[in-house]
């Protein structure tokens, strides 16, 4: 497994490198120089073409792009063209508010998604099955923004429940939290649904039911444990969405996240912000996908013992 694991860690490597510089040369086509961020209209050409000299701007392509990396190699991510300030400090500051947002949308679709989708599975066809299915359509049929909007207009205008923009205390993180969370909500209860009903008929389950188990025991020791690896991918893949940043989410209620950073970066062409902000994104997601490989070898033995014959 030790060996497995340090493969993916050095084939993030080229990917990293591949990201950067597809974000690197995608920013550089955008209209606008890093002397018209810092010094604004009312700045002379003169000056502008001394700033851009000095940072370097007027290097070809290539070169700016190696100088860039061999900085990260050393830890120096630059500085923000809007801000002045260092990109890791900024970008490192806004993470917390992130990570909540995604651990708190996560945690309360796995806990609402999972158990209805394992009821639907065994009671197909009967009235929670089909409210739940109708359920997870409008769920993943809504935009992410209007429903942000409409919560907001409702339990913060309206009802004045909850602060409407913010990311300082609890209650701040209600809202967004079920606005992130609805989409992975709606996706879970279905593929739940769907594996549970493609587990639950096969013969070992006939025969557990054969040798006199009860049904919870059947579905919690045989069924649910078989059908949880596709489970566990959606959990992570969604949760790695989530800590890129829930942009959408972050920009409709005012939280100051790493999605709302980059959303800002991006309009103003701060390339420092978002390469920094791409490869903090690029790297967290990759390793929850690394997480999740392990954690299929816990779950499913069969897994763990393909990667001792690959000799992983």
């Amino acid at each position: 497994m030790y060996k497995y694991v340090i493969k993916r860690v050095l084939l993030m490597i080229p990917v990293l490198l591949g990201i950067s510089f597809v974000v690197f040369f995608l920013m550089d086509l955008t209209p606008g120089t890093p002397a018209d961020i810092i010094m604004g209209d009312l700045a002379t050409s003169e000056a502008k073409a001394a700033l851009n000299e000095s940072l370097g701007w007027n290097r070809p392509f290539i070169q700016r792009f190696l100088d860039y990396i061999m900085g990260v190699f050393r830890g120096d991510f630059g500085s923000s063209y809007v801000s002045g300030l260092p990109v890791f400090e900024e970008l490192f500051s806004r993470f917390p508010t992130t990570f909540q947002l995604a651990l708190y949308s996560m945690i309360l679709a796995s806990l609402i998604g999972i158990p209805l989708g394992i009821a639907c599975a065994v009671k197909q066809y009967s009235l929670i099955d089909s409210c739940s299915t109708i359920f997870a359509l409008i769920f993943i049929s809504i935009p992410t923004f209007w429903l942000g909007l409409m919560m907001i207009i409702l339990f913060s205008v309206q009802l004045h429940w909850l602060p409407p923009n913010g990311s300082e205390t609890l209650a701040h993180f209600i809202m967004p939290a079920i606005t992130c969370a609805g989409t992975t909500l709606a996706t879970l209860i279905r593929m739940t649904r769907s594996t549970m009903l493609e587990v639950i008929r096969q013969d070992y389950i006939r025969t557990a039911y054969a040798k006199g188990a009860t049904k919870g025991r059947v579905i919690v020791n045989h069924a649910l444990q078989n059908a949880f690896i596709p489970i566990i991918t959606i959990v992570g893949v969604n949760f790695g969405y989530m800590l890129g940043g829930a942009v959408i989410t972050e920009n409709v209620f005012g939280m100051s996240g790493i999605g709302n950073l980059l959303l800002s970066s991006i309009r103003s062409k701060d390339i420092p912000m978002v390469m920094g902000g791409v490869l903090i994104v690029a790297v967290m997601f990759s390793i929850v996908n690394l997480l999740l490989d392990i954690c299929y070898a816990y779950v499913d033995p069969r897994v763990k013992a393909q990667y001792k014959k690959g000799g992983a």
